[in-house]
Formats: structure tokens, C-alpha cells, sequence
């Protein structure tokens, strides 16, 4: 999104970033949000290629036309595609059970994260956080989950896993500051 940020190039470059916006990068997001819908209905895309995914969005968000196009499967995206990234996995449960320390490190290693579902999946997350309303739209449903106490504990681990990456925004808010 470099040359087709038109706030972000010089005058000289104007009309190629409205040519690139229009001809590559709306076309791009709107295949990156097609495998994402694929990946939430359980179709086979590989976790590479949902990483990828996932990372161009993040970075695509940041654009008010992008937006326009996103928003309104940022929900589903969040429930379909986010959350599950952010749950507790039958993998997970697998490496916890054989290497207790291989789990800790994997969750905790940078170099992991560079190709982790779940790290893009945060980082969308982060960027969607930044538009009004998105906020308070992704607490609802995750309250709810941790309210109920019939909540499937893989769920209430991916409810915590997505308050924690709220919380820098939860503590920046004067509406939610006292709760």
C-alpha cells in the first residue's frame, strides 16, 4: 500500500497511487477477504497462506477506503477467523501434553510469531480497534463467552486471548477505565 497511499506520495505519483488503489489494492483485499471467508468455512488453506492473509489486512486497515470495503465482514472475520486463531488448538493440547517447555516457547518466541496465524490474527485485531465502534461491537461477544459458565473452555481461553489484546485500547477508553 506504499505507492497507493495518496496522502503518503508525492504530487508527481497522485495519479498512480489512485490507479494502483483502484486497480490492485481493492481487488487484492477483496481476494485476501475471499480465502479468509474459505478459511471460516472450513474449505483448506494452509496456515502460511492465512498468515499472509491476515498480515496484508492489518496493514491494509489502516486505509479509510480499504475500511469501507471491510467493515462490514469485520465481524464475521472476528468471529469466523479471529477468534478460532486465538483459541486453544488440539495441537496446543498436544505439545502442552508431551513438551511442556517446547509450548511455553513456542508461545513466547518472536521468530514463531513471524509466521504465526495467530499473531497476524492479533494484529488485525489491533488495527480493526482503531475504528470507531469496533470496540464496544467485540466486547459484547466476548463478555457474553466468559459470562457463561456453559462456555466451552477452549473459547474462554480465546475470549481471555482476545481481552488481553484489547486491554492497551480497554485502558485508553474513560467509558470502560472504571469497569
Amino acid at each position: 500500500f506504499r505507492y497507493g497511499a495518496k496522502g503518503q506520495v508525492e504530487k508527481t505519483y497522485l495519479p498512480y497511487a489512485d490507479y494502483y488503489f483502484e486497480h490492485f489494492a481493492l481487488p487484492i483485499i477483496n481476494c485476501v477477504l475471499h480465502i479468509l471467508q474459505d478459511y471460516a468455512s472450513k474449505k483448506f488453506v494452509t496456515e502460511r497462506y492465512v498468515f499472509f492473509a491476515l498480515s496484508h489486512l492489518a496493514d491494509a486497515l489502516g486505509h479509510a477506503e480499504i475500511w469501507k470495503v471491510v467493515k462490514p465482514h469485520f465481524n464475521n472475520l472476528v468471529l469466523h477467523v479471529i477468534f478460532p486463531s486465538l483459541c486453544y488448538t488440539d495441537e496446543d493440547e498436544e505439545l502442552w501434553e508431551t513438551e511442556e517447555l517446547d509450548f511455553i516457547r513456542q508461545r513466547h518466541d518472536y521468530f514463531d510469531e513471524l509466521h504465526s496465524p495467530a499473531a497476524a490474527a492479533a494484529n488485525v485485531l489491533q488495527a480493526g480497534l482503531k475504528r470507531k465502534g469496533v470496540l464496544e461491537e467485540m466486547l459484547q461477544h466476548f463478555i457474553l463467552v466468559l459470562n457463561d459458565p456453559n462456555s466451552p473452555v477452549r473459547q474462554v481461553d480465546g475470549a481471555l486471548h482476545v481481552l488481553a489484546n484489547l486491554m492497551p485500547k480497554l485502558s485508553l477508553s474513560r467509558k470502560f477505565k472504571k469497569d
